[in-house]
């Protein structure tokens, strides 16, 4: 089955955002739980060196550290998040001017993808699994590095959006 889908920026850019988060917020979440032991730390220090124990002090200076972690982490997040929102904008930006469309194709053998700037046929077994967020395939490969490939089905309409689940859950196994 060949699938011509005209580019649509909103569409993009949310499924852009959507894979962003994916695979940066669950380390998010992990580093905003380190609240908790840096409050800990923090304050069963000051309550250590307010009975008059100097060894408070190493309470407190877990809970900098901790601090330093937390802080490095969440100023990381927010560099890279701003690097790639560029970025997307560059992308979109330089779809739209070309008025690209991208053609997906759904064999038995591969999976097909081709727009303004690449083509490529990846077989079946480099993809080890597909899940779907928000009405968005996206295909978990093994051995692709660097690109994600989603499609959405308000892209390709209800019957087509059917058809890709049926093909593909034929042929990959389905996490959460």
């Amino acid at each position: 089955m060949k699938i011509e889908i005209p580019f649509n920026k909103d569409v993009f850019k949310r499924q852009m955002l959507l894979n962003f988060d994916l695979y940066v917020k669950p380390n998010l979440k992990k580093n905003r739980r380190r609240l908790i032991w840096i409050a800990l730390f923090l304050v069963s220090g000051g309550y250590v060196l307010s009975t008059g124990d100097k060894n408070g002090v190493l309470f407190l200076f877990g809970g900098f550290v901790f601090l330093l972690n937390f802080i490095n982490y969440e100023w990381f997040y927010w560099k890279k998040k701003k690097h790639y929102l560029m970025s997307l904008a560059k992308v979109s930006n330089e779809f739209e001017k070309e008025n690209a469309n991208a053609i997906w194709e759904f064999t038995d053998e591969y999976l097909g993808y081709i727009d303004h700037r690449f083509e490529t046929k990846i077989k079946w077994t480099a993809f080890s699994t597909y899940r779907i967020i928000e009405d968005n395939l996206f295909f978990n490969g093994d051995t692709i590095s660097g690109n994600t490939f989603i499609i959405g089905r308000e892209e390709v309409g209800e019957q087509l959006w059917v058809d890709i689940i049926n093909l593909v859950s034929n042929k990959l196994k389905i996490i959460s």
